[in-house]
């Protein structure tokens, strides 16, 4: 290589990795969470918190549980939210089989005999609300290895009813893979 290239190179490599070591989480993408009742306005969610589950139930299903939270978090279990935080978990399951790959996953309710769709649920504190189906996640990324990463994009949207209001999720995420996991069949 000649020193001419060597310093373009190095020229390059520096300002692309100088960009990404400076972003911070304003600098992020933020996750637009609309949700009559739940907020009186659309709340963008920049996720201090971004964790992926993937856990098998063999012969039943697979789920992918992506966590999205303007809090701490911890990985695989339950901790109530601050009155101020939100959360955004969405469960993407599928048959039992091969594992979730990069595509899109509509967001249809699970049925009984083939396990597939898509839970949305959304807290504010301590109210929560399970989105009703609509939309699509897009994977793009699935790396189901040891600290591998989930990226994707959400477009959850319900038009709503007269008895129940419209809500959308809609933004691009970043998770950690924090669990690999199976359990029993219920």
């Amino acid at each position: 290589m000649t020193q001419s290239f060597r310093r373009a190179l190095a020229g390059v490599l520096f300002a692309t990795f100088g960009a990404v070591a400076c972003e911070d989480a304003t600098s992020r993408d933020a996750i637009v969470i609309k949700s009559t009742g739940l907020f009186d306005e659309p709340v963008r969610l920049v996720p201090r918190t971004a964790l992926a589950e993937y856990v098998e139930v063999p012969s039943h299903k697979n789920e992918l549980i992506i966590s999205l939270a303007s809090d701490d978090v911890p990985c695989g279990r339950f901790v109530a939210a601050d009155a101020d935080s939100t959360r955004v978990i969405v469960s993407i399951v599928t048959p039992p089989g091969p594992t979730p790959a990069v595509g899109r996953y509509e967001a249809t309710s699970l049925g009984e005999s083939a396990p597939r769709g898509i839970v949305t649920t959304l807290r504010h504190g301590p109210k929560s609300r399970v989105l009703p189906p609509g939309g699509y996640v897009e994977l793009r990324r699935v790396d189901l290895s040891r600290g591998g990463r989930v990226e994707g994009i959400l477009e959850l949207e319900f038009a709503g009813t007269a008895e129940v209001p419209p809500a959308s999720v809609r933004g691009r995420f970043e998770a950690r893979l924090c669990r690999l996991g199976r359990r029993s069949a219920p």
